[in-house]
């Protein structure tokens, strides 16, 4: 006989309390890497919990929860919470899970849990999604981040890279330093979080004065079975700005001038003539309250500029039409981050080729690479999850009536054929998805062929390296042969002279004439210099030996 427990936040973050408690000499099914979000979601519940609600909150800053609903009939709604306690209200007028509606339920910055239990125990989102946003909670690493994809079919991770730049240039040793704390700037970064602040993955210096941010977009769905409604959970990193982070001022990445933080370059989505479009005002404003600068990315106002109505029919069905412009900022990120790269790359080339390079020329290289490869990792699971959108959690088979209305004619089915899988299934008739695909593609090869480069370089300056060390070596080895030959000389006559001293019969110091001397040392030097010169003394002595020995058989016969 089965309880039923009703699905409230308190339940729900109970239930993942007594998952984190199975051990694994008990259960196979250990839950002990949920230890950390267990703890976290039930803070609000403990009993010397401090109410951390927050009632009056600044208007210019981002919401922590924005819902956008896109019912039957192509009305769409929006809503904003901006305060923890807006919990209430959203459990008592949340987003129905029905046909004919798609639902985008955006979380900024860092989450509160009263927020991530109140979602999940009213959508039953797995608590997996919530345990890989929020990896950093974990105190021990279980090695388990990169799950199958069979167990990740209703959520897809996405990262954001912002390029950011410093107002005064760091010297190349600060460069080293900065980058070998890095690891550790961020996770004392993750530590200190609070409420609705943007939260740092990663922090990477790559010049003096160049340096990027990374940042996640984690997406969950849920979906009706009938397969023509749906609700997407979208938590982004990006919340309050920068400056009013864990922190504030003093954080690495904000640099040493309080008055002047770094500028963040502005993620360039390139719209078809989208300069002949009239402008969206947004709500939000990039100044704080005292009107100091912030650094600001244009980025966190993705949730209010995405348009639901934006997709037609299709978008009750393929949850990706709704995030079209989420993929769509992130290649732009991905291509803008990759032309820095490949810049500071030729750069380095150049130095390389006019002979000016320096010694952390192939420390920069590699730090390139590896940088690089991170990016590449990302774009294969998102080109992966573009070129498999038969799964039904996203994209199900079934077909709006207007794309099947397409496939009737001949240039439907034309591009009907043209995108499908290996099992002659269509996967991607829509051509803003089609499009999406392309772009990474090409991501992908570009960020492939500049990792490629980063590697040609550094084993032509690897070789360049080892062949001046040969250099080197060859001169202190023919330094080191006249030295061998000096001492060669020197030595039998410093041992004749010290032997004889200036006892000699002409000096008036001695009874020994003097030409005794040269009857001993020359012998010496002589001997010494056939030991010197053995290696090439002994073939010749050897066939000279034969050749006698030779001459002196034959003339006995």
């Amino acid at each position: 006989m089965f309880i039923i427990i009703p699905q409230t936040p308190q339940n729900y973050a109970l239930r993942i309390k007594q998952h984190a408690e199975r051990t694994a000499n008990l259960d196979i099914r250990s839950g002990v890497n949920y230890r950390g979000l267990a703890g976290f979601l039930n803070r609000p519940f403990a009993e010397d919990h401090r109410d951390a609600t927050v009632d009056v909150t600044n208007p210019a800053e981002p919401p922590l929860v924005c819902v956008k609903s896109l019912v039957e009939g192509g009305r769409q709604t929006a809503r904003s919470y901006h305060a923890v306690s807006d919990c209430a209200t959203f459990e008592q007028d949340p987003p129905s899970l029905v046909n004919k509606a798609a639902h985008l339920v955006w979380l900024q910055g860092y989450p509160a849990p009263e927020w991530i239990n109140a979602i999940g125990a009213q959508y039953r989102v797995d608590p997996e999604f919530f345990r890989r946003h929020l990896i950093f909670l974990q105190s021990k690493d279980n090695h388990d981040f990169a799950a199958m994809p069979s167990s990740a079919q209703r959520m897809l991770t996405l990262r954001l890279t912002t390029i950011c730049h410093t107002q005064f240039a760091l010297r190349q040793t600060a460069i080293e330093a900065a980058r070998n704390e890095a690891t550790n700037a961020v996770r004392q970064h993750q530590q200190r979080l609070r409420t609705g602040d943007s939260v740092v993955r990663k922090y990477s210096v790559f010049d003096n004065t160049i340096f990027t941010i990374d940042q996640e977009l984690a997406i969950y769905v849920e979906r009706k079975k009938q397969h023509n409604g749906w609700i997407a959970i979208v938590c982004s990193d990006l919340g309050k700005d920068l400056t009013q982070g864990p922190g504030g001022l003093s954080s690495p990445w904000l640099g040493e001038e309080p008055a002047s933080p770094p500028a963040c370059e502005p993620v360039i989505m390139h719209v078809p003539k989208l300069a002949l479009k009239h402008p969206h005002q947004h709500r939000f404003v990039n100044v704080t309250s005292n009107g100091s600068p912030l650094m600001y990315q244009n980025a966190s106002l993705l949730a209010d500029t995405i348009d639901l109505q934006s997709g037609g029919d299709d978008i009750y069905l393929d949850v990706r039409e709704a995030l079209h412009d989420v993929f769509t900022l992130i290649a732009a990120a991905e291509s803008q981050f990759l032309t820095m790269v490949q810049g500071l790359v030729d750069r380095e080339i150049q130095l390389q080729s006019s002979g000016k390079q320096t010694e952390w020329t192939l420390s920069n290289l590699r730090y390139f690479k590896s940088s690089i490869d991170d990016h590449i990792v990302n774009l294969e699971n998102t080109l992966d999850f573009l070129r498999h959108p038969d799964v039904p959690k996203w994209a199900p088979h079934t077909r709006s009536p207007r794309a099947l209305s397409r496939e009737g004619t001949p240039a439907g089915q034309a591009q009907h054929s043209r995108y499908r899988s290996p099992q002659g299934e269509a996967f991607a008739e829509y051509s803003r998805l089609s499009s999406l695909g392309d772009d990474y593609t090409r991501l992908l090869q570009r960020a492939t062929k500049l990792s490629n480069r980063c590697v040609e370089n550094t084993t032509i300056l690897m070789n360049m390296a080892m062949l001046e060390e040969s250099k080197k070596a060859i001169v202190q080895a023919d330094g080191l042969t006249r030295l061998t030959l000096l001492a060669f000389f020197f030595l039998p006559l410093s041992l004749t002279t010290s032997f004889f001293g200036m006892n000699f019969r002409e000096l008036g110091t001695g009874s020994m004439h003097m030409w005794v001397f040269f009857v001993v040392a020359v012998p010496f030097l002589l001997f010494s210099t056939l030991l010197c010169f053995w290696g090439a003394v002994l073939p010749n002595f050897r066939g000279r030996m034969q050749w006698a020995w030779k001459m002196f058989t034959s003339g006995a016969r």
